[in-house]
Parts: structure tokens; sequence; C-alpha cells
């Protein structure tokens, strides 16, 4: 099962939980249940590591003890211990065994269980226990969790709270560049993204002995003052392995009096992202000197973070595009910023960043106290070509700011230049601005709004391209829904066909029904599939026979036909039908020096993406001892992670050595023809059963080549697998028409409000 379908087969059961109300309670019960699963894995290992060591927790509450048997307590027994025992007693924890026992009591503080079956309660606990948070792998595949869980808060409508994507987390910390020793505060650490990217960064550059692991360790510095996001982060910060994460407070930072802080609590970087768009509570303010009060709470975290850097030390600081160009206190700030600290790049992001949780623009300011700003460079963001916006289904990455940081300049940030993306700006001119940093790029080309009545012209084109193309897909379906008696959907085709998700969705029903022999019709004079199938099984016998291929595994038989077949067709199995299924354990395919590696990522869903491919030298292949050919007509099927498991391709390229990695299963059919093999792998019912069957031991969905093999396929006669693909083959190509289309008519209809908006406000 893939990890995102862990967190949600566990919240469908909470959700029959009639104790559980909402998104908000559900996320909450998960979370101390995690924690609880996670800081007992921990401490096992510790026990094993370290002389003397004792867990914080007592020995009846650790998970080991009350949860980990599958045929332990339940029912009333269970919600008994956990409601009179294990929740009292954790709320009252004392520090016996170090500051652990602090941070267990601090989550547990404001936690609650909301569940009031223990039967439901007994079987989300054994959920959890199928995680094993001491395997590496685990650990990260429990980012993924991680994302759904934050995806799920944010639905649970926690206004004002914006979770910064890991692409710019992951941007600020290596531009920043933190370094072991130095002391990192997060002001407003949330689940603790910024922390988490800054120690993956100072491990990857920095730390090589365990002085280096222990003095990083040691600098870290975080607050938050809500319960759940707090829990989130120390859960977080044990699953990345630091042991006391108890620097991490449940606080809200800005209730201090700003005189208060002293030079001792200094730091060298400031790395957040405050909250803004809301407002503090009453008498928050007043902490503040009056020239900065104000209740606009990322105003008040930019004066605090100021005053908290050391001299020479460095911040980066995501702000609202409202605080670069607002009046009265934001141009007090401003004016304070610029000369008490050099304030050397802003990078104005696209308003689409933080979708879907808010659309407010957003910048990234970087800059380092103890000189006024001279000058400012500004880069501006772009969203990739080819991408309309980011989503949540299309982030932006670390990758999407390689061109920024290739600009940047290093350390020194030296040989800078001006360019369609980046400017200067002296501080002379801001100030004459008015402190205004809210600066568009001059460097960018002139928008053309367009003629409206040209754009008129396209937009009419465009629907009429939509309708027709509509009308020939609806025209070759017509005869295969007239077959299966759903004339209640051939009614309402024009209307559904113009639905956001249409056209990706008639793919998978013109798949689908290939699938099920309902495309094409049978022919009589076609060579039934049975007798395909002893020609098959014959020729597989010739090439072991000829040590041309091994001798195959032995496949279980298909205990159920899925669905009734055409009197032709015959129920197989992928083992049957092809030479070999290889799940590349080694890099066993290769070419030349520089090659690429076919990767996960490169199996996309209509191709093979070698952009996103990595690169190989012949001396990291010298240790393997044999390396196979891949020939154009191999399929190629991803073999795990969430969300893309089950995509795969055919290779369709000249018969070149190529290298696939271990999450890529090769296919090689015989006898049949691969591309109707592939229509069927990519059906709905395919991804059904991937997911449902195929679970690591991480609980993440992972197709072996045991299970490849296993595959139940559809055969149809061998014509009418060549009629199928070339049916499929044209709905396709219309489809994306289609696709086209829509899109097309998307554009026109928002560059002609653009263009009769520009007329209306253009002076007369």
């Amino acid at each position: 099962m893939s990890v995102s379908s862990l967190v949600k087969s566990i919240q469908k059961i909470m959700r029959k939980d009639v104790g559980v109300d909402g998104d908000a309670q559900r996320i909450s019960q998960l979370c101390w249940m995690f924690f609880l699963k996670i800081i007992d894995d921990q401490d096992q290992e510790l026990e094993l590591l370290k002389d003397g060591y004792r867990s914080p927790v007592p020995a009846r509450l650790q998970w080991r003890s009350w949860a980990a048997d599958p045929e332990g307590i339940t029912g009333e027994e269970l919600l008994d211990f956990v409601n009179g025992e294990l929740f009292p007693q954790l709320k009252e924890l004392r520090p016996r065994a170090g500051p652990r026992a602090n941070v267990v009591r601090d989550v547990f503080e404001d936690a609650y269980n909301y569940m009031k079956s223990g039967q439901l309660l007994r079987q989300v606990v054994n959920k959890i226990n199928g995680i094993d948070f001491n395997n590496l792998t685990a650990r990260r595949h429990f980012g993924d969790i991680y994302e759904q869980i934050l995806n799920d808060l944010q639905s649970a409508g926690n206004a004002g709270e914006y979770y910064t994507p890991r692409g710019v987390t992951s941007f600020m910390a290596r531009m920043i560049d933190p370094k072991p020793g130095e002391t990192l505060l997060d002001p407003a650490c949330g689940t603790g993204g910024f922390l988490t990217c800054a120690i993956r960064h100072m491990r990857e550059r920095y730390v090589r002995r365990p002085e280096d692991e222990a003095g990083m360790q040691a600098s870290m510095r975080a607050v938050d003052k809500k319960p759940l996001p707090h829990m989130l982060a120390v859960t977080n910060m044990l699953l990345h392995g630091i042991e006391d994460p108890s620097f991490l407070r449940r606080d809200n930072t800005l209730a201090r009096p700003y005189i208060s802080w002293g030079q001792d609590e200094r730091v060298d970087i400031v790395l957040t992202n405050p909250p803004f768009g809301g407002k503090e509570e009453d008498g928050i303010e007043s902490n503040f000197p009056g020239h900065f009060q104000t209740r606009e709470t990322a105003d008040l975290f930019l004066a605090l973070i100021i005053r908290l850097l050391k001299p020479g030390g460095r911040a980066a600081v995501v702000l609202p595009d409202g605080s670069l160009f607002g009046e009265g206190v934001k141009t007090r700030l401003k004016e304070h910023l610029l000369s008490e600290c050099n304030l050397h790049t802003v990078v104005r992001l696209p308003n689409s960043v933080f979708r879907p949780y808010s659309s407010v623009g957003t910048s990234l300011l970087f800059f380092e106290k103890g000189e006024p700003t001279k000058d400012i460079w500004f880069w501006e963001h772009r969203v990739p070509e080819g991408q309309k916006h980011y989503s949540m289904t299309r982030p932006i990455r670390l990758e999407h700011f390689e061109r920024c940081a290739n600009w940047w300049g290093g350390v020194e940030r030296s040989g800078r230049e001006e360019g369609d993306a980046a400017w200067k700006v002296s501080v002379e001119d801001i100030k004459a601005g008015g402190y205004n940093l809210d600066l568009q790029n001059p460097n960018a080309e002139k928008e053309d709004h367009g003629d409206p009545d040209s754009i008129h012209e396209e937009l009419t084109s465009a629907e009429v391209e939509v309708h027709s193309v509509r009308a020939q897909l609806k025209r070759i379906l017509t005869e295969a829904l007239l077959a299966m008696n759903a004339n209640r959907l051939l009614t309402l085709y024009d209307s559904v066909a113009d639905a956001p998700d249409a056209v990706n969705r008639l793919r998978r029903f013109i798949l689908d029904l290939a699938a099920r022999g309902k495309l094409v019709n049978q022919n009589p004079a076609d060579e039934p599939a049975s007798v395909l199938l002893k020609r098959i099984a014959r020729e597989k016998a010739r090439l072991v026979t000829e040590g041309v291929i091994k001798t195959p595994r032995a496949v279980a038989p298909v205990d159920e036909d899925p669905f009734e077949l055409p009197p032709t067709w015959e129920w197989t199995q992928l083992g049957l039908i092809t030479s070999y299924i290889q799940r590349g354990k080694t890099p066993k395919y290769a070419v030349g020096e520089g090659s690429p590696v076919i990767s996960q990522k490169c199996v996309q869903w209509r191709g093979l993406d070698l952009s996103v491919a990595k690169q190989i030298t012949l001396d990291s292949l010298e240790k393997y001892e044999r390396i196979r050919f891949l020939r154009d007509d191999d399929l190629l099927w991803n073999s795990t992670g969430t969300g893309t498991i089950g995509r795969v391709i055919r290779l369709q390229l000249p018969p070149e050595k190529l290298v696939c990695d271990t999450h890529v299963t090769v296919v090689r059919c015989l006898e049949v023809d691969a591309e109707y093999v592939r229509t069927w792998l990519r059906t709905d019912h395919v991804y059904g059963l991937i997911e449902e069957r195929a679970r690591g031991a991480t609980n993440q969905v992972e197709l072996t080549a045991k299970m490849a093999n296993e595959q139940p396929v559809p055969l149809p006669p061998l014509a009418e697998q060549h009629r199928i693909v070339a049916k499929v083959d044209e709905l396709m190509a219309l489809c994306d028409r289609l696709e086209t289309a829509l899109a097309a008519t998307d554009r026109c209809r928002s560059r002609l409000l653009e263009s009769l908006l520009h007329d209306a406000l253009a002076p007369t």
C-alpha cells in the first residue's frame, strides 16, 4: 500500500468513529499515535547504541507494550487504558530521563483521544504498526505521509497558516548555507520544514564527524504557538535523527517584549515564513516600540528578526507582497531594514506558489545584518514553460530555482548580471520611491494584450475545433456505448465532455473499452487467442532449450476471471506471454559514457522523458557482471513510488543500450502486440490491483517481478490486438486534439478579458 493510501485508509477507519468530528480531529488523532510509534522505535535504537539509555516513557506506556501486538488489547479495555492511563500519565510526565521526557509531556499537553470505539482504535494501531521508523526507507517515505497530513491540515480550515512548499524551503536553505555550530532560528516554525531542509543541507555538505552532528543539533532554535503544528514539528525532528528536539518550544515568539531579547540570545541565521494575512491578538503589539506597533503578524516578525540577528548574521524570510509596498508602519520597517541590514536579494514569486491554500503574492528576502543596504538585486521567478501556474499536483520544486541558483554567484554573490529575470536597484532610488520594494521587472517583455476582434476570431476557431473533435469522438464511441446500453451517457455526452477532467477520464474510459473487447468488432476469421497461447508456449520452450532465456518461473493461475470476455479471447497472465520480466536490482541495461539512467521519474504517462534522467559513466558499470540490451518494443513499467506506480511505456527508441534503475520493471513481449499489452497495463483495473496487492516492507506500493508475472491479461486474437491498438491510437490522438483545443479556448477567453479590461482602463 502506498504511503498516501495508508493515511487515507487510516482516516477512512476514523470516519466510522462517532467521536472523531472533522479533518482537524482526525489529523490530531493520527499525529499523537504516529509520535508515540516513532519515539518508541527511536528509543529501541538508542537502547542498543547507548549504554544506560532509558526511555522517557514508562515501560507500560511504551508503544511496544500496549500497541505492537496486533492481537493485543482492544475494545473497552483499550479505551480505558488510553483514556485512563496513557494520556493522564504522559501529560504529567516528569523529566526522569532527560529533556526527551519534556518533549513527550509537551506534545501530550494539548493532545486528546477523540476515538470512542476501541475496536476501530485497534484497527488504526495495527495499520501504524506496519511502519518501522528505524528503517531509513520508511523514514524517507514518511515525508509522503507528512505532506498528506499537511494537505489535510489545510482543508481543515486553519486560516492564516501557510505551509511553505518544500521547493521554496530547500532553495532558501541552500542560499543561506547554514553550517554546524551556527545558531539557526525559525521563530514561527510550523511543522518544521525549514529546519529539516537546513539539517539535510548541513549533513550533505558539512557534517563529517560526530562532533559536527552534535554541534548542528545543539545550535537549532524553533518556536510555534499552536499544538498541532508543534506536535508535527517534534515528530519531524525525531524522524530526521534529532535525538533531543526540546529546542522546539510551543510558545508565541511575539508575546515577549521586544527589548527583553538580550545579546546572548542573538542568532547567526533566521530561516522562516512568518504567518501572514492574519492579525495578532489584542495587546501583542504593545510589546514592540511605538513606531513598529501593528497587529499585522508578518510585520511584527520582521521587526523582531532584525533585532535577533547577530552582527554578520543572515536571514531568508518569506513575506507577502503587501509588506513590500505598504505604507505607515510598513514603510518605517523597510527603512529600518535597509539601514540596519544589507538587503542584497529579493526573489519575486508567482502568485500560485501557495495554491491551493492562498493566491497571495509573496517574495523571498535575503539580508545580512551589520551594514546598510547599497543596492538590491531583484530576481523574477517564473512558472516553468508549458505550465500555467503552480498547484497542489504540480508544485514548485527545487529544480525550478536552478537558473536563479546559477545566477546567484556563490557565497560572495559575485558576477551577477542583469538579464530578462534579474535587475538591480540602488537604495537611493528605493528611498526616492517611498521605500516601495514591490518593483516590477523593467527587463521583461511588455505584454501585448492583442486586438479584441482578432482574439475573438481565435476563440471562435478554437470553439469550432472543440465541437468538431468532440463530435468525432462521440461518433466513434456511439457503437460501443449503444452495445453497452449506455444510452444515458450518450444523451448527456456533450454536457459532461466539458467537465474539467473530461479528457483524462475519456482516455481511461477508452482503455477500459479496449480491454473488454468493446472498442472494435470481433472477426470470426481471426485465429482464436487459445491457439495463440499454445504457439507462445512452444516458442518460449524453444528459447529455453536454445539458452536464449532462462526457464520461466511457475505462474500461479488466476483465481477468478476479473470480467467476462468475448468468445475468442482468453484470460492469461503477463508471465505467460513474455520472454522475461526483469525487475532491475542493479543497472543491467547500459550504453556508453554519459548515457542516461532510466528511473521512475523518466517513465511519464506519454513516453520516456530523458530530461530528468541521471547520467552514468562506464566506470560505474564495471562491477556488474552482465549488461543487456533493451529493444525498441520493450515495455518499461514504473515499479514503485507514490502516485506514479503503474506507469508503463513502450520504449520506441533505436535499439541502444540504456540503464534502468531498481524502480523500473522491463517487460519483453513474445508473439503479442506490445502496444496492446501496454494498453491493458494502463487501465484503471490494473491500477486497482496494484494498489490492493503491492505492499512493500514499508507499506509503500512496490511492484515486484513476481507480481508482474502473475498480472492477469485479457488476450484477444493477434489480428484483433492490432485493430485495437490502431483504434486506441486514433481515439487518443483525438483526445490530444480536444485537450489542445480546450486549452486554446481557455487562453483566448483569458486574453480577450485582459484586452477588454486594458482598453477600458486606457486613457482616452
